[in-house]
């Protein structure tokens, strides 16, 4: 989650807002009200721990509800080491109460690199801060775990799968990258029998499993509709294909499996979906929830449905020079 817009004052008067904190882990005090006695202890204590925070490539800094030309008179008057930041309009203090639903004060806040709030804390605890900083630092720096859930399944439950679901999983295909925002990517995708039967025709023989999913989405592009570039690279199906990564990711986190392939008669696709010749079908993405019972599967398929996942080892697929 994001902040709303707000804008604080440095030390200077120097006006920042919520903009300025993206590219470092932030951590942020705010003290609603200036109880010095209280502000004067944890100040000190923080700045005791500004070193090891900046260590971590953290920005730390204390937010205060008063008047810009006070916080020098603070600093210097407290012997601070950290920054001070004013909140004079009040722009940040409401964010925190709107995520909150509730005014808190003192509380603590951690961004990350992206100015996404990670952590409220509604009391303040460096303990507890340095905790939770860290393991947010490893959690950033460690592999995607949907991407490691994801796998390439074949067995099938029943359940429908409701439009509203699918809906979510072209919505983040549409969300993917692509050159000059050119989103070449068509879908289309299939929830009825009588489609889904005529597409099953076109299948090969070793995508029989297919069969069982509630439903299947065709992937599609032409070549005009991405970039044009000087070597003749057909661009469109690299982006498509960042798209359909990201359905299977947001599939994954949905407990969906998105399995696409290659295996089918591209000309009877286009027949049945009355999609034109200059388009190219480039993959079909088998669509549904999993399932334990993997009888209806092939002897072959049955062996690899639970296997650990193969994959060449790094140094034969990436160099680092």
């Amino acid at each position: 989650m994001f902040f709303a817009n707000f804008t604080l004052k440095t030390e200077d008067e120097k006006l920042i807002s919520e903009k300025d904190f993206i590219g470092k882990y932030t951590i942020l005090s705010l003290f609603r009200e200036l109880d010095l006695p209280n502000f004067i202890h944890y100040a000190a204590e923080l700045s005791n721990f500004v070193e090891w925070f900046e260590l971590k490539n953290a920005r730390v800094a204390v937010v205060l509800s008063c008047p810009a030309e006070k916080l020098k008179q603070i600093k210097t008057t407290c012997k601070l080491r950290i920054e001070l930041l004013c909140d004079e309009n009040g722009s940040l203090m409401r964010s925190v109460d709107n995520l909150k639903d509730k005014k808190i004060s003192p509380a603590t806040i951690i961004l990350d690199r992206w100015g996404r709030v990670r952590k409220i804390f509604d009391e303040i605890c460096l303990d507890s801060l340095k905790e939770e900083f860290e393991q947010i630092i490893t959690d950033d720096n460690t592999l995607n775990p949907l991407i490691q859930l994801r796998r390439a399944k074949r067995s099938f439950s029943q359940e429908k799968v409701s439009r509203d679901a699918l809906k979510t999983i072209i919505s983040a295909a549409h969300l993917a990258p692509s050159c000059a925002n050119k989103q070449p990517w068509r879908f289309i995708v299939i929830e009825s029998r009588d489609f889904l039967e005529k597409i099953h025709k076109a299948l090969s023989g070793g995508n029989y499993w297919m069969k069982n999913a509630p439903a299947l989405i065709v992937a599609y592009s032409k070549k005009d509709l991405d970039c044009e570039l000087s070597d003749g690279r057909d661009y469109f199906l690299f982006d498509l294909g960042q798209a359909v990564a990201l359905l299977q990711i947001q599939a994954t986190q949905m407990g969906l499996i998105a399995h696409p392939v290659a295996g089918f008669d591209p000309v009877l696709v286009k027949q049945v979906l009355s999609i034109p010749e200059e388009y190219t079908v480039i993959t079909i993405l088998a669509i549904g929830y999993p399932s334990g019972n993997i009888s209806s599967l092939s002897e072959k398929h049955q062996a690899i449905e639970f296997s650990s996942r193969e994959r060449e080892k790094l140094d034969n697929v990436a160099k680092f020079i």
